[in-house]
């Protein structure tokens, strides 16, 4: 069930509209957004049939707790397909960022799996080498690289790329949200849910603020987060701010499971306990040219290291994340 007809402006914002829900029919624990290119465009030719047209609009797909996997046109709230492989809840998915609508989706059956949306949802690819429940997954900007994460680790819940590739954050149990140089390893921001941070006793129990999802903007200024206290958090990644910009508050009762910003940053959707899907406005933001030349060279090169770049060495410190 729709509650509104109305479309998304070009910015993914809804027209007219705070809010657009989507009745999932069953508890939705992820989602993702996906947009697909046209052929001539991926560098293939595909031989089989197509029942979809996915190259003008967008698609949504939601995971869910009894294993199913839908995909819905966003707008109508058609149901266009429904996945039945895993085993045990969704906790992870994502589409590769190529416009391929390759669709990866992990799962606490402990495998990871691969379809493809223009083929009729075929499943092509079960990655089996966790060994327990898997938490999360993401695919690297050029779409040549998957990263999953599970429950050995045990306060991270959920981890996605920057735009750009540069970084990975992480949202955990601790009630944190770190942003590393996945390059080096190194911390770059870390943003408190709860401030002061509880101790180390509680980081494996209950404090109301364990942080369960966490993505990127599309320009790759912000973050956003949702968190056991059923606020959604907006992060500015340009400011040396560890507060965060804007909050939105879940209805009384549905806990927010997952998050996921629209392809052009407008909007993030958040999945809830009910099986209902909120949109909303994201806060917006004029990058810096700090920001832009950052994005710029990292989109540009395939190197994880500045230095092994032809770059002036004063420019150096100027391109590279780093803690304020």
């Amino acid at each position: 069930m729709v509650h509104s007809q109305d479309r998304l402006d070009p910015r993914g914002v809804p027209l007219d509209l705070q809010k657009i829900n989507i009745d999932a029919g069953f508890p939705v624990t992820s989602l993702a957004f996906g947009t697909g290119v046209p052929e001539k465009e991926l560098g293939f030719k595909r031989k089989y049939w197509l029942r979809f047209d996915f190259t003008k609009d967008l698609i949504l797909a939601t995971g869910h707790r009894n294993g199913r996997i839908r995909v819905w046109d966003p707008y109508s709230g058609k149901l266009l397909l429904e996945l039945t492989d895993h085993s045990k809840p969704v906790t992870g998915l994502a589409f590769a960022p190529d416009g391929s609508l390759r669709l990866s989706s992990a799962s606490r059956d402990g495998t990871v799996k691969v379809w493809d949306m223009c083929d009729d949802g075929n499943m092509f690819k079960t990655l089996k080498e966790h060994q327990s429940p898997v938490r999360s997954l993401a695919w690297s900007p050029d779409a040549t690289l998957l990263c999953s994460a599970g429950d050995k680790q045990k306060v991270l819940l959920s981890c996605c790329f920057s735009p750009d590739g540069a970084l990975v954050a992480t949202a955990s149990c601790d009630t944190r949200v770190i942003v590393w140089d996945h390059a080096t390893g190194q911390q770059v921001r870390v943003f408190h849910h709860l401030y002061p941070p509880p101790g180390i006793i509680y980081m494996s129990g209950d404090n109301s603020s364990q942080v369960k999802c966490v993505c990127f903007s599309p320009s790759g200024c912000q973050l956003a987060s949702i968190c056991d206290d059923g606020k959604l958090r907006f992060w500015d990644l340009t400011s040396d701010s560890q507060s965060a910009v804007s909050e939105g508050q879940a209805p009384a009762g549905d806990a927010m499971l997952t998050c996921s910003f629209s392809p052009l940053g407008g909007a993030v959707c958040v999945g809830h306990e009910s099986g209902s899907l909120i949109f909303y406005s994201a806060p917006s933001h004029l990058p810096s040219l700090l920001h832009l030349s950052r994005m710029s060279v990292r989109k540009a090169v395939s190197s994880p290291s500045l230095s092994d770049l032809p770059l002036p060495p004063a420019l150096i410190p100027y391109l590279t994340y780093h803690r304020p």
